[in-house]
This record gives C-alpha cells, sequence and structure tokens, in this order.
C-alpha cells in the first residue's frame, strides 16, 4: 500500500511565522498609540489646570478687592511680579500676594502684575495719555509650567476697581 506523499509539507510552519509577525506587529502599533495616546492626554490635563489656576487667580485677585482695595490691591507695587498663595497662619486662613516664588504643585507658577489705569475726560480706560486713575488696577496673571523641554503660558488681563470704597 503507497501513500501519497504530502505536498504541503513545512506550509504550516510558514503560516504560524507569518500570523506570528502580524501579531507582533499590531501589538506593537498598538502600545505605540497607546503611548501618544497617553502622552498627549497628560498634556491635555496640564494645560486645563493651567487654564483653570489663571481663572482661579482671577477670582482670588476680585476676592482680595472685595476683602480691602486698600490693604490688598493699593497697597501692591505696579510692575513687580507678585504670586498668590493661601496662608493659612492668617484669619483662620487667607489669600495672600507675595513676591517669593511659589510653585503649586511643584510645577505651576502663578504670576500676577498690576500697572496703573488711566482714563480720559469720558472716564474710558486709554492706553496712553488721560489721567491716572488711584481707584483702578490692571491686573494680568499668567500661570506658567514646563512641557519637556519648553515652558507652557496661559494669561488673563482684568480691571479691579475700589467697587466698595474700602
Amino acid at each position: 500500500m503507497s501513500y501519497p506523499k504530502n505536498k504541503n509539507k513545512g506550509v504550516s510552519l510558514i503560516e504560524i511565522v507569518i500570523a506570528c509577525s502580524i501579531i507582533s506587529i499590531t501589538l506593537l502599533v498598538l502600545v505605540s498609540v497607546y503611548s501618544a495616546v497617553a502622552k498627549y492626554s497628560l498634556s491635555n490635563v496640564r494645560t486645563l489646570k493651567g487654564t483653570q489656576l489663571v481663572e482661579e487667580s482671577v477670582e482670588v485677585l476680585h476676592y482680595l478687592r472685595d476683602s480691602g482695595y486698600a490693604r490688598n490691591i493699593g497697597a501692591l507695587t505696579n510692575g513687580t511680579i507678585y504670586h498668590l498663595y493661601w496662608d493659612a497662619n492668617v484669619n483662620s486662613g487667607s489669600w495672600t500676594a507675595t513676591t517669593t516664588n511659589i510653585l503649586l504643585e511643584s510645577r505651576f507658577q502663578i504670576n500676577v502684575v498690576l500697572s496703573q489705569v488711566s482714563r480720559d475726560a469720558s472716564f474710558n480706560v486709554v492706553s496712553s495719555g488721560g489721567t491716572v486713575d488711584t481707584g483702578s488696577r490692571k491686573a494680568t496673571v499668567s500661570v506658567s509650567w514646563k512641557e519637556g523641554t519648553s515652558t507652557t503660558t496661559k494669561s488673563a488681563e482684568t480691571y479691579l476697581f475700589n467697587t466698595f470704597n474700602n
């Protein structure tokens, strides 16, 4: 009795090698895509946090204005970089502006710079000329943090008025 020769000898081994190669390449691509998505997600989280810190800092300036414009805003020097922080040792906790550099979460640096406001005869804010309004200040808030080898910054401007004459 004679058996027919198997003409497909070794085909199974080639199929296994090809299947393993396809699976390996697919896994490599999936890991690369996951790595890129994770990197961009973390970057986006920092950007959102920075933007929220800018908004929070503007609200802190409004709080400082409301709780005593002369003491908290009027006493600060124009053009000086201030940093906002929560001082738990003052009156059961209070926001304070200081010239000491403070990093939030060891990453975010919040800067506040105040400048004078000038107004024209119609009491409109003007960029040049006019009369200095001692009851108003322009505040520029910026939050910066390191992203790899570069620095990212988000900023906003607001005007602070001595609304309550305090």
